[in-house]
């Protein structure tokens, strides 16, 4: 399908001549080297660019735009007004909500659903079992690992990984390079120094901080809170008592919240 006049729009008609196999229910613009497989449907106002692969039983819904080098795998649902970008892997039985844009080289795994209204800029790595509500951005290079789930109205800024059994409720902002541990039941960000303090209940009850680059339990703090005597010395200056300070609003958030999360 080379030489073709990709810019041309096909009526329903003229591209079911070219993938018989394919249900067209409006116009589209198909590059070349664009493989489509059995049981896919495709509706009005859909481009698609080269070298794009979308496999058995996609559905496509109307100002649709695939970019460059795609690969779409089984069982894709894809709702109206939805932006993909060059480089994007979505695999088998992902749900796509109206109004979302992808950014270029994001990879998607099985079974991930996406609301409506959703940015996902470049580079981003979601894992299985996701689940992200409406109005939600995810700046580049963050990475959602199994079975996370992510409310409404959620901003998910750069570098931030989160791992495996996490919730994240409604109208919540998570700060670059923010970690969240796996099976964490509540957390929060405290900017009391260069770096945001994370302190992290899970949901066997164990408190972890997050100081700098490091992860530690709290007692593992409290053991030995001036491990790096070169970076953050103990030397009474500003940053050595924001850091402690940052330290201390951290236990007792923890304090707080154990208490609240015993009682309720």
């Amino acid at each position: 399908m080379k030489n073709r006049d990709t810019n041309k729009w096909l009526t329903a008609e003229e591209a079911t001549k070219l993938y018989p196999h394919v249900t067209f229910k409006g116009r589209v613009k198909i590059g070349n080297d664009v493989d489509i497989e059995n049981d896919v449907t495709i509706r009005d106002n859909v481009t698609i660019w080269n070298d794009v692969e979308i496999r058995a039983g996609v559905d496509i819904g109307n100002d649709v735009t695939i970019r460059d080098n795609v690969t779409i795998w089984n069982d894709v649902d894809i709702a109206h007004s939805v932006k993909i970008e060059h480089g994007v892997t979505i695999r088998d039985n992902v749900k796509i909500g109206h109004n979302v844009k992808i950014g270029h080289s994001v990879y998607i795994w099985h079974s991930v659903e996406i609301g409506d209204n959703v940015t996902i800029w470049e580079s981003v790595n979601i894992w299985e079992n996701v689940t992200i509500g409406d109005y939600v951005t995810i700046w580049g290079r963050v990475k959602i690992l199994d079975n996370v789930t992510i409310g409404d109205d959620v901003t998910i800024w750069h570098s931030v990984k989160i791992w495996d059994n996490v919730t994240i409720g409604n109208d919540v902002t998570i700060w670059h390079g923010v970690n969240i541990l796996d099976n964490v039941i509540k957390f929060a960000q405290i900017r009391a120094y260069k770096y945001i303090a994370v302190p992290q209940i899970k949901k066997d009850g164990t408190q972890w901080i997050k100081m700098g680059c490091r992860f530690r339990t709290r007692k593992e703090w409290e053991d030995d809170f001036w491990n790096n005597p070169e970076i953050f010395p103990d030397d009474g200056s500003e940053t050595s008592n924001n850091r402690l300070i940052a330290f201390k609003l951290s236990c007792l958030w923890l304090d707080e919240m154990s208490d609240f999360l015993t009682k309720n």
